[in-house]
């Protein structure tokens, strides 16, 4: 699937959701003038959509920001400005994305129940990751990324990660 396809499945995935649980996604056009403004708007929108999870730890720099898993099963989820382009990260995989908007989209994704990734590991060395969303109650693969050199001799495990920050409002209550 090309990233156009990968994007838009993403966007549909989340629509409810990021609305519901953190506000309006942002929709600004980066030009090259208001570039060092923008990266740090983006970064001072996401601190401060974070402010309302008080128990979640995170590390932010001028162009970047990582907020670090609530749990042994969770995973990293990254957000960094370089150039006119976005890249947001969980663990090793990774997505650049020319619109802030989307990049903020998949950022908030994978801080929600709505988000899987699949780690494959030969021994405790990671080499491999697929990013699956939940779509009718079953996880749809939807992105990979891999590393083309990795440990190939030692045991091979696959672990399921999952962040619970933001809950999808279409789970139903108990």
């Amino acid at each position: 699937m090309n990233q156009n396809g990968r994007t838009k499945r993403l966007q549909r995935t989340v629509s409810g959701l990021i609305r519901s649980c953190v506000g309006e996604p942002l929709k600004r056009n980066v030009g090259w003038l208001e570039l060092l403004e923008d990266m740090k708007n983006a970064i001072e929108e996401i601190k401060e959509r974070l402010r309302k999870y008080p128990h979640v730890t995170y590390e932010a720099h001028d162009s970047s920001i990582i907020v670090l898993p609530i749990s042994s099963d969770g995973f990293t989820v990254g957000f960094s400005v370089n150039q006119s382009q976005y890249t947001v990260f969980f663990n090793g995989w990774h997505e650049n994305f020319q619109k802030e908007g989307e990049a903020l989209d998949c950022f908030a994704f994978g801080l929600s129940d709505e988000c899987r990734l699949k780690e494959f590991r030969r021994g405790k060395f990671a080499y491999r990751w697929v990013v699956e969303s939940k779509q009718n109650g079953s996880w749809i693969a939807d992105s990979e990324t891999g590393l083309f050199l990795f440990p190939f001799w030692k045991p091979k495990r696959v672990c399921y990660l999952q962040n619970n920050l933001i809950v999808s409002a279409n789970e139903p209550g108990p």
